[in-house]
């Protein structure tokens, strides 16, 4: 199963744990996916530029991304 299939699984699930108010497999499920996303580059980069657009910080946040990256 590729990182995106399991990150949309580990959605749907999270949504439906929540509906469902089973809120000890949601918090199961959130750790899952946070750290799944921690092990993908790209949506590390994302996370990161969206948080430095927001903030406008733009020229630093992205110049220790790419570094991060980099290493």
């Amino acid at each position: 199963m590729s990182g995106v299939q399991q990150r949309m699984q580990l959605l749907d699930g999270l949504k439906d744990a929540v509906s469902s108010q089973d809120f000890a497999r949601a918090a199961q499920m959130k750790r899952q996916l946070d750290e799944l996303e921690a092990e993908d580059p790209i949506l590390r980069l994302r996370k990161a530029l969206k948080a430095a657009i927001e903030q406008e910080q733009y020229k630093g946040r992205v110049l220790r991304v790419d570094w991060e990256l980099a290493g």
